[in-house]
């Protein structure tokens, strides 16, 4: 039995108040955003609100327009990620591309998205029926969050890895799963069964 399997189908992922223990001795960092690409993970109104009722701070995000960014401290690293003991200090409170981490989504068009996963010694525990797990309770669960973060999918940064692997640049540090089944053409508000 792996690591998920024994989890209820409720809580496929790790236990919402901490990270897993693999996460913690981790020497690939995703709380280190690739700042020169101003990458930083995207944040939902709702998140928003809920960090700040989780904190009462209001100073951890960035506004363009209507769109939200966490901000990172000028080393790179999330302004709740703690270096000293390598651990979120938000966890429980988390933003939506957070508690998806390891995978994520490339949007191609409105129509069309892909679900990836990125190489993280977490990733490397799940056996191919957990993952399809997974991502039916991403997509029944956070569907909200994925219309919302659609545009964000389409980050600068995945497609720059995904030109330079095509181009025989060294190792692509993520692969493709499946096609999504929540795009903002196809908005699925109920639980995928």
């Amino acid at each position: 039995m792996n690591i998920l399997e024994k989890q209820t189908s409720q809580t496929l992922l790790p236990p919402e108040r901490e990270a897993p223990s693999c996460c913690r001795r981790c020497a690939i960092s995703c709380c280190l955003f690739p700042i020169w690409d101003n990458q930083a993970p995207p944040l939902c109104e709702k998140e928003v609100t809920r960090i700040i009722s989780f904190t009462g701070r209001t100073d951890f995000f960035h506004r363009e327009e209507a769109r939200c960014t966490l901000k990172a401290k000028a080393n790179g690293f999330c302004h709740f990620f703690d270096e000293t003991k390598r651990i979120c200090r938000i966890y429980a409170a988390r933003p939506f591309d957070c508690r998806i981490f390891p995978f994520d989504f490339f949007a191609v068009t409105r129509e069309e998205g892909w679900w990836l996963i990125w190489d993280c010694p977490f990733f490397q525990q799940l056996d191919s029926r957990s993952t399809e797990a997974i991502l039916t309770f991403f997509e029944s669960t956070y569907a909200e969050e994925i219309i919302e973060t659609w545009d964000y999918g389409n980050q600068q940064y995945t497609h720059a890895l995904m030109e330079a692997w095509n181009e025989g640049d060294g190792p692509r540090p993520f692969r493709f799963l499946r096609r999504m089944k929540v795009t903002p053409a196809f908005p699925i508000r109920a639980p995928i069964r």
